[in-house]
């Protein structure tokens, strides 16, 4: 993290790499970071030891959750309420043709009120263009990720942006 002062961390983590609880320990680097740190899990299967780590992170308040993929992905709405996530990202296959779907706009505005009633920052994922990006902000996404937003790359900075209004 010294590489990283004052910038927004987000680690991707597969749930198998919490089982050893490295995260835990109270002199980890991610505990002293002077900027928000979230772990996204990227698998749905969590096993005891993972799902407590992440439980204990969170309770902490030094470490987010970001749970990933939800909608089509191996995220499900069972994660949503048992992992008390700071951030939601949705599949990328919810926010792909949204522009032409009245169904993925009516799921989308759906857990997009969940989301801001459970306290979770929902991200939209693979916004590709221009009437998927304005689809995903009236339905009120607030952040999202795609090539419309910018091209992938190696940045200094998050790479979740605040979709302009």
């Amino acid at each position: 993290t010294r590489n990283a002062a004052g910038s927004t961390l987000f680690i991707a983590l597969h749930p198998a790499e919490l089982k050893d609880r490295f995260l835990v320990r109270p002199d980890d680097p991610i505990c002293f970071h002077d900027a928000p740190v979230y772990v996204q899990l990227s698998q749905a299967s969590l096993s005891g030891v993972a799902a407590h780590t992440v439980q204990e992170l969170s309770s902490r308040g030094e470490v987010g959750l970001v749970l990933d993929d939800l909608g089509a992905g191996p995220a499900n709405l069972k994660q949503l309420v048992d992992l008390v996530p700071r951030a939601v990202k949705l599949d990328s296959e919810l926010i792909a043709g949204i522009d032409k779907s009245l169904r993925k706009q009516a799921v989308v505005r759906a857990l997009v009120g969940m989301c801001r009633e459970l306290g979770a920052t929902l991200i939209a994922k693979g916004l590709d263009c221009e009437t998927e990006l304005q689809a995903a902000v009236d339905c009120g996404l607030e952040f999202g990720q795609g090539f419309v937003l910018g091209e992938p790359s190696v940045v200094r900075t998050s790479s979740v942006w605040r979709l302009r209004r």
